[in-house]
């Protein structure tokens, strides 16, 4: 009977201290797990939010920098856009003239002209001609004839609707000329005629036959 006893008391007291070893354990346990948390959000979070609060600084600070460069861009470009434009009509009112379309058409390619004889210098336009600045030009050397010699006024004023001026031809040695246009309405241009003869009026016939001569060839005398 002492034995069954003994045995009883032994199995409760095994039981117990299992069950209190167990207990001990899970606290002990419990412990570590609660000191290791605190020491992981002691530690990591506040990396965590300084990590954080450096990246929003760094997108902060991306975004200015992008916004100022693209500013600045945008700013450049405008100052360049507006620059060249300034600078074109700048060039444009500077330099720019009416496109006047004129074409000579007397003297003609091949006409035979007399010194002595007046002729009608007659062109073509597309705007309105108020003023025409021309010369004689030799066709071989290319160099203007003087209006003293030639007797081709340079600066002539034109009339509305006047689409002609008269040329009395001087004492030009014979040769092949042309006219050259230079300026329209005050606006520089070139424009020129086809190439033409011009002799010296014989000096063998009478004025009738200096009439005839500047009549057929397209003049008065």
């Amino acid at each position: 009977m002492k034995s069954w006893k003994r045995i009883t008391l032994a199995v409760f007291g095994l039981i117990g201290g299992t069950t209190y070893f167990g207990y001990w354990s899970f606290s002990e346990i419990n412990v570590a797990l609660n000191r290791l948390s605190s020491s992981y959000t002691a530690s990591v979070l506040p990396a965590f939010h300084v990590y954080k609060a450096n990246s929003h600084s760094l997108d902060a600070e991306d975004t200015s920098t992008t916004s100022l460069e693209v500013s600045f861009a945008l700013a450049t470009s405008t100052q360049i856009a507006v620059g060249s434009a300034t600078s074109s009509e700048s060039f444009a009112t500077a330099t720019s003239s009416p496109k006047f379309k004129l074409i000579l058409t007397s003297p003609q390619k091949s006409d035979e002209l007399y010194g002595g004889c007046e002729y009608r210098v007659s062109w073509q336009a597309s705007s309105t001609i108020s003023s025409l600045a021309v010369a004689l030009v030799d066709a071989d050397t290319g160099k203007n004839i003087a209006t003293t010699t030639s007797g081709l006024i340079k600066e002539n004023t034109i009339k509305a609707g006047q689409e002609d001026f008269a040329w009395k031809v001087g004492a030009v040695p014979s040769g092949t000329y042309y006219i050259s246009v230079s300026k329209i309405n005050g606006f520089e241009t070139q424009t020129k005629s086809g190439f033409f003869a011009v002799n010296p009026m014989p000096k063998d016939i009478n004025t009738k036959g200096q009439e005839a001569l500047c009549r057929v060839s397209g003049g008065v005398l």
